[in-house]
C-alpha cells in the first residue's frame, strides 16, 4: 500500500495565532495568564494524516510562546510551570498524533495477518 504524505506550510493551512495576556485580582496577589489561540479557517481535516500534520503544526508554533515565557520568567516556580506545560504540549500535539497513527498502523498489520491465517485454515 502507497502512502502520499502531504507537506503544509503554515500557509497552506490558513493557521491564523492570537496570543494574549490577562490580568487576574486576587486577594493573594495578581495572577498573570498567557493564551495562545489558533483558527484554522478553510481547512479540511477529512483524514488522519491531515489531522495529525495540523496537530504538529499547532504545537510547533506554541513552541516560540512557550521558550519565550521559560526564557522570562521571573522566578522558578513560573519557569517550571513553563517548562511542564511546554513537554506537555510536545507530547499532546507532536509526538502523541505520530504515535497514535504508527501504532494503528502496527495493529491493522497485525489484525491483517490474523485475518490471512484464518482464512488459510479453513476448508
Amino acid at each position: 500500500m502507497n502512502v502520499i504524505k502531504l507537506a503544509f506550510s503554515k500557509e497552506d493551512l490558513n493557521i491564523k495565532i492570537m496570543h494574549f495576556r490577562s490580568e487576574e485580582i486576587t486577594e493573594n496577589g495578581d495572577i498573570s495568564h498567557d493564551f495562545v489561540g489558533f483558527s484554522l479557517s478553510n481547512t479540511d481535516i477529512s483524514n488522519v494524516n491531515t489531522a495529525k500534520t495540523i496537530a504538529k503544526k499547532l504545537g510547533d508554533e506554541i513552541f516560540p510562546y512557550l521558550d519565550n515565557l521559560i526564557k522570562n520568567a521571573s522566578d522558578e516556580v513560573s519557569r517550571q510551570k513553563y517548562e511542564k506545560t511546554r513537554a506537555w504540549v510536545d507530547k499532546k500535539a507532536v509526538w502523541h498524533p505520530a504515535l497514535v497513527e504508527k501504532c494503528t498502523h502496527k495493529l491493522l498489520q497485525k489484525m491483517k495477518a490474523l485475518l490471512n491465517n484464518f482464512v488459510e485454515i479453513l476448508p
